[in-house]
């Protein structure tokens, strides 16, 4: 079955654009609320890799082949990430608040994700990741999932 869907929502986040910025650029500061594990180029065409039991359809580390699209330093940031198999497209945009960063987030994805109710699953993904990205920015401790399955080799 192939469907194709767009989730989109925005966040207001507890920092200013650049800590927001940071947060989902940096390895170091990734792995504390989103994945596992995690590399990054910053540039248009570089990777954005990241992997581990923290990710939904659980990517191992030679299967995680996530590409940054577009990188416009604390403004924008796009992504391929294939989720089971099939490349979905992210894009973030950030704008300065009053109370410090609104994030906003379109993930569009033209495959079967093989998850249950996979525009749920996504949307409940996308709040979970964004909760523990304004926990993590607050200095506050995140909920990691772990989607691990058990039954993979």
């Amino acid at each position: 079955m192939t469907s194709a869907f767009t989730h989109t929502h925005s966040w207001t986040l507890p920092a200013p654009p650049d800590a927001v910025f940071r947060a989902l650029t940096d390895p170091v500061e990734l792995t504390q609320w989103f994945a596992e594990h995690a590399q990054i180029e910053p540039r248009a065409g570089g990777v954005y890799r990241f992997w581990g039991r923290h990710t939904i359809g659980t990517p191992p580390q030679d299967e995680a082949r996530q590409t940054i699209t577009r990188f416009q330093p604390n403004t924008e940031l796009a992504y391929i990430w294939p989720i089971n198999d099939v490349d979905t497209i992210v894009t973030m945009t950030l704008a300065p608040d009053t109370k410090g960063t609104t994030l906003s987030i379109t993930h569009h994805v033209s495959g079967d994700l093989s998850l249950p109710r996979q525009g749920e699953s996504l949307d409940d993904y996308w709040r979970l990741a964004m909760a523990n990205l304004s926990m993590h920015l607050d200095g506050k401790p995140v909920i990691m999932p772990d989607f691990f399955d058990p039954t993979r080799s």
